[in-house]
């Protein structure tokens, strides 16, 4: 079997004729179950919970369902941008919302839609139903000094799995504000009826779909899907689904790190890949040794040059907990600390929907302003938090 996309084998067998290491660079040492020691001087922030009103489209705070948390860094000004839903995960309609601030302690702004519903609100409780659309947060992007917010929105038809429909974009202002949406990619896009058209950026499209592409987490056609999406969601290799990317660049390469659907020895594993073109090329995927529980890793270069991880460990006790940082040498990539962020949450959501399960977790690209780690999770795919971690104390 050739080489699938989006793992392309490097056309340089090595660099001045030395072999190219494609093995797993992240390697982990320590236990693969949780509760872990709690990171030094961590600081939790409440960025959106359920108000407990009855549910409507136009009430943000009223909605049951928040999850694929990506947080942003503009200034001093922290987002957080969410998929925002009624009660079920993935229902017709399902949202990109933002909050942002620039003190923690005081809390969050108002909530700004940032993908409307592109198709009909669901009220009931139910998942992916044929005919709806849903959106999520791909990635916070930097291009030419200005934040951006790109989404992804999928849309499901027939018996088909997922069909990747459009990455879009919001420009992120200084005061916290968002531009109009407008679409990166390419691709055709109809909206359905009833639903505004999402215009193209000449301009602006091609280098945020390429770096949305290259470190975004969410959305695109699933596997066996019969029409692909230009941009990476899934990719199947070696008899696994490997799917929620996130990539970072550790300068001489790039890793890029998936988490599996498939179980290899009972248990599941994140998977790896390198690229010494600057992710225009992959080598193949490779199990690591970085334990998983079917939910995404998050992963950023910090100003020390260590690499910082999370994510959630294999299920232990309880699904999804704890929420892991673990710290690596960026020389070597041994796990030089393992840590909780948060633990010991409950699985269990306030209110009821299908999908919502585990305690702290889905937590994308941490991001840092040189003092502070921050990271940003779901809990119960219900509320959203993120957590200020000290760089002083990794």
């Amino acid at each position: 079997m050739g080489i699938p996309f989006g793992a392309r084998r490097s056309l340089r067998p090595g660099i001045f004729g030395k072999a190219l290491d494609i093995s797993p660079f992240l390697k982990w040492a320590g236990a693969t179950t949780g509760p872990y020691t709690l990171a030094p001087g961590v600081a939790h922030y409440t960025v959106t919970t359920p108000s407990g009103a009855a549910v409507t489209q136009a009430d943000l705070s009223s909605h049951r369902y928040h999850h694929h948390v990506a947080p942003g860094l503009l200034g001093a000004r922290k987002f957080a941008a969410y998929s925002s839903g009624a009660l079920a995960e993935d229902a017709s309609g399902q949202m990109v919302v933002v909050k942002s601030t620039t003190d923690l302690a005081a809390g969050f702004g108002s909530a700004q839609v940032a993908v409307p519903p592109q198709s009909t609100f669901d009220l009931t409780n139910t998942t992916q139903p044929d005919g709806s659309r849903f959106s999520y947060p791909r990635a916070f992007v930097t291009y030419a000094a200005n934040l951006y917010i790109v989404s992804a929105i999928d849309g499901r038809s027939g018996a088909s799995f997922p069909t990747g429909l459009a990455l879009v974009a919001n420009l992120c202002n200084a005061d916290g504000s968002l531009g109009p949406l407008f679409r990166v990619s390419q691709d055709a896009f109809t909206p359905l009826s009833g639903f505004a058209d999402i215009p193209y950026d000449a301009v602006l499209g091609p280098p945020l779909f390429a770096l949305a592409n290259l470190y975004g987490t969410w959305g695109g056609s699933v596997k066996f899907n019969t029409k692909d999406s230009s941009w990476l969601g899934w990719l199947f290799y070696g008899g696994m689904n490997l799917t929620e990317l996130a990539t970072y660049d550790n300068g001489t390469f790039m890793e890029r790190l998936w988490r599996s659907t498939e179980t290899d020895g009972s248990k599941l594993w994140v998977w790896s890949q390198r690229s010494y073109d600057g992710g225009k090329s992959w080598f193949a995927p490779q199990k690591s040794s970085i334990p998983s529980c079917g939910a995404p890793v998050g992963v950023a270069k910090l100003p020390s040059g260590k690499i910082a991880l999370v994510g959630n460990p294999q299920d232990g006790v309880t699904n999804r907990d704890p929420l892991y940082l673990s710290i690596h040498d960026g020389t070597t990539g041994a796990q030089t600390a393992l840590y909780a962020i948060r633990q010991g949450i409950t699985q269990t959501p306030t209110y009821a929907g299908a999908g919502k399960i585990g305690g702290a977790a889905y937590a994308a690209r941490p991001v840092t302003d040189g003092t502070n780690l921050y990271v940003a999770y779901s809990l119960q795919k219900e509320s959203v938090g993120m957590t200020a971690i000290p760089l002083a104390g990794l």
